[in-house]
């Protein structure tokens, strides 16, 4: 074995020892030194990968369990990005590491700030009420001259919420009689109510429906924001206005009904949901509620207490035209009947071809399905 052998370890301890011995007895101190050097360059390189694994490990069993890139790799890559540039570099002397600035975050908040975008301006149809501030009286008084003139106004405005409020109606129905005659006595006519003899005017009975059904408000709820306004009603009074308020709807949603069956298509699903029943067990019960879409435009809703075939079978009975629906089997009387009108649909995928090659030309630029 000599100084330029491959095959020399660090783990050989003992070939080292003879190797390094018999060349100092041949004098020859220079493969010595050679030889150390290079074991000493072995002994760092393995300490480095011994190391890696180490802190590899480590990171594994007890580091964070993320995808984010480690401090030390992000400092490797720069090194070697760092690496590559001076490489590349016409003139390695005079190349030079990048001079890189982290911003602060205080500079980061100027550079955020540095291009303004101003306050929106209040829409101009908003009423404005002017509120006049005059400084104190003394302060409008020169010592010298007398009283000071006006020579300007500085404006800025505020937003301002004002909360609806309640008020009472108070109807007053004129009698005339005629004293010689002692004739019958004329009246004015009753006043037009939604609900005959009842407490509600139109605009407050349009405001429990528009919360009860666009914002979700539970009866509870809309008990405590009108008692905040000066007057308690019942959640018992408010559920027996929701039930007339549906029955004066009531033609409307039969409108609606007879457009979403005569629409080019038409959509139809059930979603369950449980309703109150103190006769079950529990209290409530499994309901469901039928969905119709015509065209995209028309939506009709239809509860039924079971999930039997007769709630589609209703609203249906009469379809002409596509039908797309799910695989439920009560739909399938629809289709398989001798005198059926209704024709299947049963995907997405065929929904979007049937509906825009069938479609008449004159009402595809209006309706389109997603």
């Amino acid at each position: 074995m000599n100084a330029a052998s491959p095959t020399t370890t660090t783990s050989d301890i003992a070939g080292i020892r003879q190797l390094l011995v018999g060349l100092l007895a041949d004098g020859k101190d220079a493969e010595v030194v050679d030889l150390v050097v290079r074991l000493l360059e072995q002994l760092r390189q393995d300490n480095q990968r011994l190391q890696q694994r180490l802190e590899k490990l480590l990171c594994e069993r007890l580091g964070r369990k993320s995808e984010k890139i480690p401090a030390g790799q992000l400092r490797l890559f720069l090194e070697e990005a760092l690496a590559a540039a001076g490489e590349d570099a016409t003139d390695p002397e005079e190349a030079t590491a990048p001079d890189v600035k982290i911003p602060t975050p205080v500079e980061r908040l100027k550079k955020k700030r540095a291009k303004p975008t101003g306050r929106r301006p209040f829409p101009a149809n908003l009423p404005r009420e002017e509120i006049v501030l005059e400084p104190p009286g003394e302060e409008t008084t020169c010592a010298l001259h007398g009283a000071k003139v006006v020579i300007g106004q500085e404006r800025s405005e505020m937003l301002e919420w004002v909360p609806g409020h309640f008020k009472v109606l108070v109807q007053l129905r004129t009698k005339y009689a005629c004293r010689p005659c002692e004739g019958e006595i004329a009246i004015g006519p009753v006043a037009l109510k939604p609900i005959e003899a009842g407490m509600p005017g139109f605009g407050l009975l349009a405001d429990v429906l528009v919360k009860k059904y666009a914002d979700h408000l539970p009866l509870h709820r809309m008990r405590g924001i009108y008692r905040r306004h000066g007057v308690d009603l019942p959640v018992s009074t408010l559920a027996h206005w929701v039930e007339c308020g549906a029955e004066l709807l009531g033609p409307i949603a039969r409108a609606i009904e007879r457009e979403t069956l005569v629409a080019h298509v038409v959509q139809a699903d059930d979603t369950g949901l449980r309703v109150l029943d103190r006769a079950k067990q529990g209290g409530s019960k499994r309901g469901h509620i039928w969905s119709y879409v015509g065209d995209r435009i028309w939506v009709s809703f239809a509860y039924t207490p079971t999930w039997e075939a007769k709630g589609p079978w209703k609203f249906l009975a009469d379809r002409v035209g596509w039908l797309q629906a799910d695989a439920y089997k009560g739909y399938d009387r629809l289709y398989t009947r001798p005198e059926a009108t209704a024709v299947e649909v049963g995907c997405w995928a065929h929904a979007r071809r049937y509906y825009f090659e069938a479609l008449p030309s004159d009402r595809r630029a209006g309706v389109a399905l997603a």
